[in-house]
């Protein structure tokens, strides 16, 4: 026999096509006891037997295993097909790949520095996992939505208002559901679409209830089959198929995804009653969860009593490549049958400023017109000492200035803190 076309070949997925004869497919790949197991299935490509033969588990350590599937399958190909062969060369591909693992590459050959591709600035970098994190309706889902819908829409200006900056490449997103249903979020995604005025827009959505790493095969199929970019997971809790606190769980979770090789953006949950130094180590569980994701943002919400609207403070908690991103306000508006979204000034919200690091909340406080270092610190609930340091600091960046002894203001705007 000829050797095999293989069209995937990765340290969890193998297909491998003998043109005419048969297609084989292998994925859920795992070791124990020495041994290598996997789920097989077998697809006849025979002229006139076209179809499925057999799936199963297999262990491609044994050769008692080979010759149980071949007595399985062999009768209803005719004979047609070697399958000792066939069976052979899946093995040896499949546990010497296993072994050897990726290939070896040659990095660090070019000085100039690879700057970190984003398929949404500065939320979510391409190809890496975000998680969105924070206090039950916090408006966690509606961002996600909505950025969603920018990796969908990329070219449309409204983004630029928002202080997003979707990849120009435009993506097919999928929405996987573990809380909602489908008629919510039909809803959310017409009202954002009529409060945003934007054209129409399709998500690929599907509610579930398994955990990820049980289901990568499928969702792999899923991801080739719809050509999805962007998956969106709400939320990680359900996701992970077990308690959060456990980190065997939560490797594995991410670990699942990273082998999808897609944007992926989590939204997560925070302990309750978490306190603001409990937050800054962000969501709730396992540390491995922080330490697995590239970029982790916290959402809080604030909305006076009979309000139809919400304030909404996303904090840039982790970044792995890149600084820390400035704090972003957003605006949500609610009506009979639109959302509207605008950019929006947190710092008239005291409790979203007590949210902010501590530069940032002194910052805000300068807005608000030139003060005493004894009044600063009050405000800002530090000694004098720990504040005249931080002061410094901004001074030397360019944005606080102390024109009066023991009076500081603000020097320097920038880009809006909202």
């Amino acid at each position: 026999m000829n050797e095999p076309f293989v069209e995937s070949q990765q340290l969890e997925y193998f297909i491998l096509t003998w043109p005419g004869l048969t297609r084989i497919e292998v994925d859920r790949i795992y070791e124990e006891r020495n041994h290598t197991y996997c789920e097989l299935t077998a697809t006849s490509l025979l002229p006139g037997l076209e179809g499925h033969l057999h799936q199963a588990t297999f262990n491609l350590s044994s050769t008692a295993a080979r010759r149980t599937l071949i007595k399985a399958i062999e009768t209803r190909t005719q004979d047609m097909i070697e399958w000792d062969e066939v069976l052979e060369y899946t093995c040896k591909l499949i546990l010497e790949s296993r072994r050897s693992g990726n290939p070896i590459l040659e990095v660090g050959l070019e000085d100039e520095r690879v700057e970190t591709p984003y398929a949404i600035y500065p939320i979510s970098p391409q190809r890496k996992r975000t998680i969105i994190f924070g206090d039950g309706s916090s408006g966690k889902s509606y961002l996600t939505l909505l950025l969603c819908i920018a990796a969908q829409l990329p070219e449309d200006s409204v983004w630029k208002k928002l202080g997003l900056s979707p990849n120009p490449q435009y993506v097919n997103a999928l929405y996987l559901d573990y809380e909602e249903d489908e008629d919510e979020i039909k809803d959310r995604i017409a009202r954002l679409r009529r409060g945003l005025g934007l054209p129409a827009v399709i998500l690929k959505y599907q509610s579930r209830a398994q955990a990820i790493a049980d289901s990568v095969p499928e969702l792999r199929r899923q991801i080739m089959r719809e050509n999805i970019g962007l998956i969106a997971v709400d939320s990680i809790g359900p996701a992970l198929g077990g308690d959060p606190n456990d980190n065997a769980l939560a490797i594995r979770f991410m670990n699942s995804l990273r082998s999808l090789d897609r944007t992926t953006i989590l939204v997560d949950h925070i302990g309750k009653h978490a306190d603001n130094k409990l937050r800054a180590k962000g969501p709730i569980g396992g540390v491995y969860k922080f330490n697995l994701a590239r970029s982790i943002w916290e959402v809080r919400r604030f909305q006076e009593t009979d309000e139809n609207e919400i304030k909404v403070l996303l904090i840039h908690r982790k970044s792995n490549n890149s600084r820390l991103s400035r704090p972003i306000g957003l605006r949500f508006m609610f009506d009979n049958n639109a959302t509207k979204v605008e950019r929006t000034d947190i710092h008239d919200v005291p409790q979203l400023v007590e949210a902010l690091s501590v530069r940032d909340r002194i910052l805000s406080y300068l807005r608000q017109g030139p003060i005493s270092l004894q009044d600063l610190a009050i405000k800002a609930g530090m000694s004098e000492t720990h504040l005249s340091k931080e002061l410094s600091h901004l001074k030397k960046q360019g944005k606080a200035v102390n024109p009066k002894r023991g009076e500081w203001g603000l020097a320097w705007m920038g880009e809006d803190n909202s």
